[in-house]
């Protein structure tokens, strides 16, 4: 089954796109470009665009829903310019990608505006608490049991009532994309890991700096021993070089 999760459309002058992602995509704003560039081909080529007089076109904006298992801020913009090889304060094409999380508990004034997205972000929630606490369920077992529980609660009742299957399949072909419980030991272990390398640079950082090491000199030491980039190791330089 082939979802979309994309919609784009013109309202008062706004070329609107958005999109639903889950799982977190920093090329997001390389993707809008690609799409504003079709959409606007599609509607304005060859319609005067070597006249003299300039051609109007409707106001783009580009926004991400976010619902991942990835910890992400309410909101965050993704700029086309931040994968740029040679950076540069003014650059002359940029594209912002706003991405909004969406997941349960989260950006709680834009759902108290929107009663079924946030109903929908309290279906997912619900999903991802019995896969977390029963192992030993099955996708199709964990999704029911959620659609029971919300029909129950008058939580989007009218569309599982009406729907359930279709919405069975569809959430169903979500996470059966992403390989939900196995994304979910990924990002555990990739948490754990990044936590001991944060504990293993500290240590060496303070362990240097106690002995009599320059600044410098830690900071390559720290290079060679962790290979990270420079950024990184710049970041914990300042955050653990005691001043």
């Amino acid at each position: 089954m082939h979802l979309k999760n994309d919609m784009s459309f013109i309202l008062d002058d706004w070329q609107n796109l958005f999109e639903q992602q889950s799982t977190f995509n920093p090329n997001q704003p390389l993707r809008g470009f690609f799409y504003f560039a079709d959409l606007y081909k599609v509607k304005y080529f060859g319609k005067k665009i070597y006249s003299t007089r300039l051609l109007k076109i409707p106001t783009p904006q580009y926004i991400v829903f976010y619902n991942g298992t990835a910890s992400m801020p309410d909101r965050k913009e993704l700029r086309l310019s931040d994968a740029f090889q040679q950076p540069t304060a003014q650059p002359d094409i940029e594209v912002v990608a706003h991405m909004l999380n969406i997941n349960y508990g989260h950006n709680k004034e834009l759902m108290e505006r929107c009663q079924k997205l946030k109903e929908y972000a309290q279906f997912i929630d619900i999903i991802r608490h019995y896969l977390k606490e029963n192992e030993h369920w099955s996708n199709e077992q964990a999704i029911s049991k959620a659609i029971d529980d919300c029909i129950q609660n008058n939580i989007l009742r009218d569309i599982l009532q009406k729907e359930r299957l279709r919405v069975m399949a569809s959430i169903l072909s979500e996470f059966d994309e992403v390989g939900y419980k196995e994304m979910i030991r990924q990002e555990a272990y990739e948490d754990a890991y990044e936590e001991g390398v944060e504990y293993g640079v500290k240590t060496l950082i303070e362990f240097v700096q106690d002995i009599g090491y320059s600044k410098e000199d830690a900071t390559t030491l720290v290079k060679q021993r962790f290979h990270l980039s420079d950024d990184a190791i710049n970041q914990y330089m300042q955050k653990f070089w005691k001043k």
